[in-house]
Order: structure tokens, then C-alpha cells, then sequence
């Protein structure tokens, strides 16, 4: 999933996101992070390889912003 659950898009998602991840042309992906939870993200609106464009914004988002404390607090429960 962390090598090809992208399409084309894949290894820029592995280096971008850090993350496994699944794209489905209907606009959802599957956003996994090992040993805590999965989110699925969802908006209709794809890019030229059928990936979410607002998913794939939040993904970096994610990652780029508090995705420790995030772990950290879903951990600790």
C-alpha cells in the first residue's frame, strides 16, 4: 500500500506524505497510520492521475502540522 496505493503518483505520495495510502478515482482515500488508526478522506474533486485533490492537500497538511500530537493523543486513550 505505501509503494503503490496511488497509481503513478505513488512514490511522490511516499516521499510528500510519508504515510500508506490508497487513492480511488471516485475521489476517496484511505490514509493509514500504522498502529493508531485509519482516516478515510473524501472529495470528488480528482487531479490528472485520479487522485483526490483536497484529500492529498490535507494528507500534507496533516503530516506537516501536528501529526505527532495527534498520535500522541489517540495513543494515550
Amino acid at each position: 500500500m505505501h509503494r503503490c496505493g496511488m497509481y503513478n503518483y505513488s512514490d511522490g505520495f511516499a516521499f510528500r506524505v510519508g504515510l500508506p495510502g490508497k487513492a480511488g478515482i471516485s475521489g476517496v482515500i484511505l490514509l493509514v497510520i500504522p498502529n493508531v488508526m485509519g482516516l478515510c478522506l473524501w472529495s470528488p474533486a480528482i487531479d490528472a492521475m485520479g487522485i483526490s485533490v483536497r484529500g492529498l492537500q490535507f494528507s500534507e497538511q496533516l503530516v506537516q502540522r501536528d501529526l505527532t500530537s495527534i498520535v500522541t493523543r489517540v495513543a494515550d486513550t
